[in-house]
């Protein structure tokens, strides 16, 4: 999903500017990416020494029976793995991009390994990719040795954002007619996986309480698939919450969110932590009023009452005042529309972002770095 959803555009992009692409990732190939070689690496999410060599052994085959120039990685086991391949067979060019830094809001002992791991990554690679200016400047704080290895492509995010499919949805009368949607619901919309650090918990009781407040006034539509078995969030648990409040969907993985958010009147996304959300920009690109945690990422998207609200994670009471105050104004979220329409778009164009990524590859490649870290 990583490859098909997180990187979309990018392979094919490169490809037509004369590379030739190799994807590498855990399971099989996704369909729409079959036209590129593709190699199946045992990648375990979780701590796992043994699995890990198993993997690095893996990747390092591949690597040195293709001859690749350059490694790009994203997430951070992938990260680890490729780092360390790479240097192992002297792969030339090695990159990685952090997309979120777990360690962060992690049990100590998790935090010091994580660290350890980021280390490693970092000590490995010939430049670091961050999807968040912020993120980059607390990294730099914490690895200052690394620090000329860092920067932010563009903007920030891991692969921008396609302005064609976020600035050409049908209007909000059609698109819920197409959904099944009533006229005259205000809509809030959750997209993202359904685990507690994405602030679902916080979210419906947010909600719960708004709902008696403002009785049959509103719907809260949850898009996102349950996270596996990192939560103990499951289905009966979603079985449980609709039960008590019809007024909360669940509509599972939706791939035409643009629709979704298009149909809907304000995005809530109280995310614990975040690298760079994909989410908040695709509803600021539709001009949708987006209330979210002041963490990384959603604070380089949402200017706090300009096209949004900001307010602290894991805080249900800030997120229903901040709920309160969208939908009691009309001409609020108008202006936050407004805003958002004027000043986001253009600063995260995939257009740009792939360019900038072409032009970064070439540079490193006619300066021939070679490895000075292993």
């Amino acid at each position: 999903m990583s490859l098909s959803y997180l990187l979309e555009g990018q392979p094919k992009f490169l490809q037509e500017n004369n590379f030739e692409v190799h994807l590498a990732s855990s399971g099989s190939c996704p369909p729409d990416l079959s036209e590129f070689t593709f190699h199946s690496i045992p990648l375990s999410r979780t701590i796992s020494p043994i699995k890990d060599i198993k993997s690095i052994w893996s990747l390092t085959r591949v690597l040195k029976k293709n001859k690749i120039e350059v490694i790009h990685s994203h997430t951070p086991k992938a990260g680890l793995i490729a780092m360390i391949s790479g240097a192992l067979v002297r792969t030339p060019i090695r990159l990685h991009t952090v997309a979120g830094l777990p360690q962060d809001h992690a049990a100590k002992l998790t935090s010091i390994i994580l660290n350890l791991t980021e280390f490693i990554t970092y000590q490995f690679s010939h430049k670091i990719y961050f999807n968040s200016i912020a993120q980059m400047k607390s990294q730099k704080a914490k690895f200052r040795r690394f620090a000329n290895k860092f920067a932010v492509i563009h903007n920030g995010t891991s692969n921008g954002i396609d302005l064609s499919r976020f600035t050409r949805t049908a209007n909000k009368s059609e698109l819920r007619i197409k959904l099944h949607l009533s006229r005259d619901l205000f809509y809030w919309i959750f997209i993202g996986r359904i685990h507690r650090h994405k602030g679902v918990i916080e979210l419906i009781e947010a909600f719960n309480t708004f709902d008696k407040l403002n009785a049959g006034k509103s719907q809260l539509l949850i898009v996102g698939g349950l996270d596996d078995a990192r939560t103990d969030l499951n289905y009966e648990w979603i079985q449980k919450i609709e039960s008590e409040n019809p007024n909360i969907k669940f509509l599972g993985f939706q791939s035409n969110v643009e629709e979704w958010l298009g149909a809907s009147d304000t995005l809530v996304f109280p995310s614990y932590r975040e690298g760079f959300p994909n989410v908040p920009l695709q509803a600021a690109v539709l001009g949708i009023p987006v209330l979210a945690s002041d963490i990384n990422g959603c604070n380089e998207i949402v200017s706090h009452e300009k096209n949004g609200f900001l307010f602290p994670t894991q805080d249900s009471n800030s997120i229903l005042t901040a709920m309160q105050r969208v939908y009691e104004d009309p001409s609020l979220r108008r202006n936050m529309s407004d805003w958002s329409k004027a000043n986001i778009p253009q600063k995260y164009d995939r257009i740009v972002f792939h360019e900038k990524l072409l032009a970064g590859y070439i540079s490193m490649h006619r300066s021939k770095i070679r490895d000075s870290s292993f």
